[in-house]
């Protein structure tokens, strides 16, 4: 794979001066050889051994059936670069050619887009071949896609290298006697093997049976269990939504039951207030009332010391004394029960 070592991304392909990069034996520098980094990524899934088609052995190849339709191969190149040239090349004798190929490039992958770089028709001959681009241009993914070979036959067997491409040519019937010969017994040497293997597996497998069936017969006690705790949870989960909403409805009982003793509680504080306002009234009527009587039973005590004193003058009427005496004695012995009742009842 040629290409350039200037970073000229953003002028045009066709105005580029393209300088190839050179080894240390002047050879022409290869961005697809699996030495300096490039990998297969990606192929046609009846692809064997794509990887080959970057190593420097011509005795391993990628081989296809010629019958398969959209043979393809993806290449990530050891960097990205310009590329204006690619060489490919066959050198297996016995297998068919390509003819024409698709060549796409990309500078990222996985993509859904693919540059076209160039559509190449090959020549049927077992030496490299350099196919030079119409524009070089960027990448760093290459696909090429095979479009057409020049034969259409399958492939065959290779005790080597597992499958190579069937001759092109015409050659003894010796030789492919030989070669058919050899494939028969490499098919009867893999078959006995295959049978070897079945019966080993069938045998490993009929050890393993019983252990199966008692493992399903656990599984099955197990998910039983788990069938009848799961049916218990429910149960219990049941029983659970029931104490829930019945204490639900108990705590509605009860805040019902609370705001009426809230409410009671209220009026009675208020029946309180009222008790407490009428006995401080009576209280207050109460010393009023004791003050009143003090003050008459001082006012007739006083009253009737002076009337007694009076009595001791000779001037003065008896019958007018007595008469006085009695009203005051009258006055204080009223004010005094008063004065005893107020004082026993507080």
């Amino acid at each position: 794979m040629a290409a350039t070592q200037e970073k000229t991304r953003g002028m045009d392909s066709a105005l580029v001066n393209v300088t190839h990069r050179l080894e240390s034996d002047g050879s022409v520098y290869n961005y697809a050889s699996e030495s300096k980094g490039a990998k297969v990524v990606a192929h046609n899934k009846e692809a064997k051994g794509a990887k080959n088609i970057l190593g420097k052995d011509h005795d391993k190849y990628l081989r296809n059936p010629c019958s398969v339709e959209g043979k393809f191969v993806v290449i990530e190149l050891s960097e990205e670069t310009l590329v204006d040239s690619v060489k490919i090349a066959n050198f297996e004798h016995y297998s068919s050619n390509f003819k024409e190929f698709d060549l796409a490039g990309s500078l990222s992958y996985p993509t859904e887009e693919w540059s076209m770089l160039g559509n190449f028709i090959a020549a049927n001959v077992k030496h490299a071949q350099i196919f030079k681009l119409p524009e070089p241009k960027w990448a760093r993914y290459l696909k090429l896609k095979v479009t057409k070979t020049t034969t259409t036959v399958n492939l065959i067997p290779d005790p080597v290298i597992d499958l190579r491409q069937q001759l092109s040519g015409r050659i003894a019937g010796d030789t492919i006697l030989k070669i058919l010969m050899q494939k028969v017994r490499s098919v009867e040497v893999n078959l006995s093997a295959l049978e070897d293997y079945i019966k080993e597996l069938n045998k490993k497998q009929a050890a393993k049976i019983p252990d199966l069936e008692k493992e399903l017969s656990r599984l099955s006690e197990s998910i039983g269990q788990s069938k009848s705790e799961v049916k218990n949870l429910w149960q219990w989960n049941t029983n659970l939504e029931k104490g829930i909403s019945e204490v639900e409805s108990w705590k509605e009982a009860i805040s019902s039951q609370l705001n009426e003793l809230a409410r009671e509680n209220s009026m009675l504080r208020s029946d309180v207030r009222k008790v407490a306002n009428n006995q401080v009234n009576m209280e207050t009527k109460e010393l009023a009332v004791l003050a009143t009587s003090l003050v008459f039973v001082c006012l007739a005590v006083v009253k009737i010391i002076s009337v007694h004193m009076l009595t001791f003058s000779a001037s003065y009427n008896a019958d007018k004394v007595r008469q006085t005496i009695r009203g005051w004695v009258t006055l204080f012995v009223c004010c005094s029960i008063t004065i005893i009742l107020i004082l026993f009842y507080s």
